[in-house]
């Protein structure tokens, strides 16, 4: 007779409390009341059945309100009762739950102590980084066997060294600065914190709000950009990727997608819809937007896939590439888990053989790999980075073109015809290219 097959056993989710902590703020001296700033080490963890050793996922919510204001003081009360704080990583249960299903032990921390007006000015990013030594500490620690106050047992179940990072609007933006300045993504790094290095960063809705943002860290990087983000509008956390795209050496693929009808704040199940792009954009009113469960969905099997394809078996890393779009043997798709979405992949540099980029007037005449550019019946015109609707260079009039300035607003090479029978021509150096151990070919193209 066979054997009935057992059930697979759902994971463990409960929420926790280290209890009060104190983060060093530099910026202030020593003697200053303000130096040590309280909080609470608190969070939701996601611990799949069975006790094999499992990566390790870190999630970071966004600048969301946290404590309350106070009237008297024109800023946030810091630090506040549990009862009054929007415990924000609470927003993302759902993908603590989803990420710990498929065999991930999955941690969305505390985060709001970096994004208080309540104690004092920091530097963007010195809060949260401390935060996160702690947390991650704190697991590594239990899961050595040593004291734990998860409320699960950690033992054995960590593996400290394959961990990565989810990270939604501002604080995907400073993610990617903590990785990058800190190098958390170096095995060398990683030998003293005692966990990591980061295997690879997925920011979702990210800002740009700091210059000292680019380059982007150099690991593997995937951004979700939401068609009707109200809160980014103009999606300049493209920018990220079109950084990496200019590096030649870049050891790392990078992914971006625009999410049509998702907006900024629904991946987040506990804050409101922002509806500022509304105001532009019809088609993002809120009965045309992606219902919030819709949204969450998406993102939970997006996140999955991304973290298969760092940490699951070569077959099984395959696998899941190819189902966020990335395997190099397929017509780019139109839509990712049912739902809209346009994709640009960029492969490591080592990987590439680029003939036009473009990154400057030069490629105007001659491409990458030294051959002629040539235009029969067509205009070519430079557009550098940053061109938009209010430059002031009459030479640039061509490039103001609003439905073709891509996210980021990157460089790019206008190429304009008024009849038919226009060609462009890229000559090859000497010898040509040997184009057979080459997977595809990838062109980038934004009509008007």
């Amino acid at each position: 007779a066979l054997q009935p097959t057992a059930e697979p056993q759902p994971p463990t989710v409960v929420e926790y409390n280290l209890g009060d902590a104190f983060i060093k703020q530099d910026s202030y001296g020593e003697d200053d009341p303000l130096y040590e700033m309280p909080l609470r080490l608190d969070g939701l963890q996601g611990v799949p059945a069975g006790n094999e050793s499992r990566p390790l996922l870190l999630i970071l919510h966004g600048d969301h309100p946290g404590c309350p204001p106070d009237p008297e003081r024109g800023a946030d009360l810091w630090p506040c009762t549990r009862e009054r704080e929007q415990l924000n990583y609470r927003g993302f249960a759902y993908l603590v739950e989803e990420l710990a299903a498929q065999g991930f032990v999955t941690v969305a921390i505390n985060a709001n102590a970096e994004f208080t007006s309540g104690y004092g000015d920091s530097p963007p990013g010195e809060r949260l980084g401390q935060i996160i030594e702690m947390h991650l500490g704190k697991l590594v620690e239990a899961a050595q066997g040593g004291q734990n106050q998860f409320g699960v047992d950690l033992y054995g179940r960590i593996d400290p060294h394959r961990v990565a990072w989810i990270a939604h609007s501002r604080s995907a933006e400073l993610a990617g600065r903590l990785i990058r300045d800190r190098r958390l993504d170096d095995a060398l790094t990683a030998a003293y914190t005692g966990y990591g290095p980061v295997a690879g960063l997925l920011q979702t809705a990210p800002t740009l709000d700091l210059a000292d943002s680019l380059p982007a860290a150099d690991l593997p990087l995937a951004l979700i950009l939401p068609a009707c983000d109200g809160r980014v509008r103009d999606l300049a956390g493209q920018t990220l990727y079109e950084a990496l795209r200019g590096d030649p050496q870049r050891s790392a693929p990078a992914t971006t997608l625009l999410l049509e009808a998702a907006n900024h704040n629904q991946f987040n199940a506990i804050v409101t819809p922002d509806l500022a792009a509304a105001t532009v954009s019809p088609h993002c009113r809120l009965s045309e937007l992606l219902l919030p469960r819709e949204q969450e969905s998406f993102l939970a099997a997006y996140a999955a896939d991304f973290m298969a394809s760092l940490f699951a078996t070569p077959q099984e890393s395959a696998a899941a590439a190819a189902n966020l779009g990335l395997d190099s043997d397929a017509v780019v798709p139109q839509e990712l888990f049912g739902r809209q979405a346009r994709i640009t992949v960029s492969p490591q540099a080592v990987n590439e053989d680029l003939l036009l980029r473009p990154f400057s007037a030069a490629e105007l005449s001659r491409n990458l790999m030294g051959g002629d550019v040539a235009a029969d019946n067509a205009a070519l015109t430079y557009c550098p980075p940053g061109t938009n609707l209010h430059e002031a260079d009459a030479a640039l009039a061509p490039c103001r073109r609003l439905l073709a300035n891509h996210p980021g607003n990157p460089a790019q090479l206008l190429l304009s015809w008024k009849q038919p029978g226009a060609a462009l021509h890229f000559s090859l150096p000497p010898g040509g290219l040997d184009i057979r151990s080459h997977a595809a070919v990838q062109l980038r193209a934004a009509l008007d």
